[in-house]
């Protein structure tokens, strides 16, 4: 008889990419919800609230299930944001709608509603009767706030700045297109202090969210987290902040292209049509990078 274990991956707050614009839910918090316990508790609840019909099908894969916990620590809406068969869909929205409260996220010292995601990996093999409670747990991967130490970068959170900034690469997308705000990334640092599993929590734009990944995957080793004294996998949020009017975000040749795409705004050279708003906004990045011409053209384009 095939016997399906389930392996939790990764059971901290990963917030949805996807818009809510139609839900109140947030997609980040001050403080994001938390399962008492910890996360070996909530891989142990989402275990024991597993049930297999008896025309289970046999599939390796990880279905993500979204959910919403309330401002009252209870399981709101739930839905499946990556699929690997219905029937599998349907056993992992079943057991987490088993769940037990939880500790509701806060922003601004209030309770509010916040989207949550817990990927789940199910994983079938062939048991013998002896082995049928033999069920063999996932690697854990620790919140930051359940270690005794989080993970840390080596040589400090002002080294790691300065090497985001050095990395960072704005694509030329995002440039002429002006865009700005905050990305938050989330990964794994590894027992080992390696990067792990990468994921982009909050979104700004398709190219803005695969540079930031980017960087996280070329960053140097961590220190990683421990838990009573053993180093432990544990997952490490990253914000960046994507501020186009910022010169550090560009090398040296960005104030020539910044300028260039403003003039092609201001006069609709190459197909490009006019719009001096946008044309003002390039102009004006390219003058705080130095540029004299973009200065002297500003005028022009109010």
């Amino acid at each position: 008889m095939r016997q399906i274990r389930v392996l939790l991956m990764s059971v901290m707050a990963m917030l949805s990419i996807v818009a809510v614009a139609q839900d109140e839910a947030l997609l980040w918090a001050e403080q994001l919800p938390q399962f008492p316990g910890g996360t070996k508790a909530l891989a142990e609840s989402i275990a024991a609230n597993i049930t297999y019909p008896e025309n289970c099908p046999s599939f390796d894969g990880k279905v993500i299930v979204q959910f919403v916990v309330t401002k009252t620590g209870d399981i709101g809406e739930v839905k499946v944001s990556r699929s690997v068969d219905p029937v599998l869909d349907s056993i992992a929205i079943a057991a987490v709608k088993k769940l037990p409260q939880f500790i509701p996220g806060q922003q601004d010292g209030k309770p509010v509603d916040v989207w949550f995601s817990l990927p789940i990996r199910f994983n079938t093999e062939e048991l013998g009767e002896s082995s049928q409670d033999n069920i063999a747990p996932s690697e854990t991967i620790y919140h930051s706030a359940d270690c005794t130490e989080p993970p840390e970068f080596l040589n400090g959170p002002k080294a790691l700045m300065e090497f985001i900034q050095k990395s960072f690469r704005y694509p030329e997308k995002a440039k002429e297109d002006c865009i700005s705000g905050l990305i938050v990334a989330q990964f794994v640092v590894t027992k080992t202090g390696d990067i792990g599993e990468i994921k982009v929590l909050r979104s700004v734009s398709p190219e803005l969210d695969a540079e930031a990944v980017r960087v996280c995957s070329i960053l140097p080793k961590f220190k990683p987290a421990t838990l009573n004294g053993e180093p432990v996998n544990a997952w490490y949020t990253l914000p960046f902040k994507i501020n186009i009017k910022d010169p550090s975000m560009f090398g040296e040749n960005d104030a020539d292209s910044l300028y260039e795409m403003g003039v092609k705004y201001l006069l609709g050279l190459d197909g490009t049509p006019v719009d001096k708003k946008k044309a003002r906004e390039h102009l004006e990045r390219a003058a705080i990078l130095g540029h004299q011409e973009a200065r002297k053209l500003l005028q022009h384009a109010k």
